[in-house]
């Protein structure tokens, strides 16, 4: 596994008053300009984790394309403390940030404890597990997807796909990666995106999912997700 070379992209304010980030190559918003919190919370984890959690599930095993500013894992990691579910959390970023601009990034945290977790997941190491809780274990990889995840345990039962957009990575959005990423749930298991792009759903059902449409967060008329059938 690669050592990780830290960016440095713009910070940037969305319209919910949360900061997101440009990356300073492909000049792609790491979140939605109309709100990064509001994003998170309704895409990754209102319409992808909870669902997962309704099937009464205590263990649960995520998969994270991007981990970006961390703010999908720091959301996640709290539901597992309120949730009482264990969750093995384990994501691969091609461009991790420097942790000096996550701390200077605005969220509308409720208190000082979640910023302290923030930072702790962007300083916790990488390439290997991390307990951050008795709940919560990390894994944050250093590297590109897939190659770098092949020798990984597969098994998830959910996957935030929280790539760049398709426009700026296409190559991550074509069927053959997203048979991969089929491959890496188990029946039942979710895939989740903020894309609605048509080409994404074509591929998701060639790749052996069932697809759907679900309203969008403010700014955004739909989003994806995917199941992946009990027998497949």
């Amino acid at each position: 596994m690669k050592k990780p070379q830290y960016t440095s992209p713009e910070k940037i304010t969305t319209a919910d008053g949360s900061s997101s980030l440009i990356h300073s190559q492909l000049k792609e918003m790491y979140h939605s300009r109309h709100g990064a919190w509001t994003e998170t919370n309704y895409i990754f984890i209102e319409k992808g984790l909870l669902p997962v959690l309704e099937k009464g599930k205590t263990s649960v095993r995520i998969f994270e394309m991007g981990f970006g500013s961390g703010l999908n894992a720091l959301r996640t990691r709290e539901l597992a403390i309120e949730k009482k579910v264990s969750i093995h959390y384990i994501s691969i970023e091609k461009y991790p940030v420097d942790p000096d601009i996550i701390a200077e990034m605005d969220f509308p945290f409720p208190d000082n404890t979640s910023q302290k977790q923030m930072m702790e997941l962007h300083h916790a190491a990488w390439n290997r597990d991390v307990v951050m809780d008795p709940r919560f274990t990390l894994h944050k990889i250093s590297g590109s997807f897939p190659d770098d995840v092949l020798n990984i345990n597969q098994n998830f039962d959910l996957i935030y796909y929280d790539a760049f957009a398709p426009g700026a990575q296409p190559e991550l959005w074509e069927e053959e990666i997203l048979r991969f990423c089929f491959d890496m749930l188990i029946p039942g298991g979710i895939w989740i995106t903020f894309s609605s792009k048509s080409s994404v759903r074509r591929n998701l059902a060639s790749a052996g999912f069932f697809v759907e449409k679900l309203p969008g967060p403010p700014g955004k008329r739909e989003i994806i997700r995917a199941l992946k059938p009990d027998g497949g």
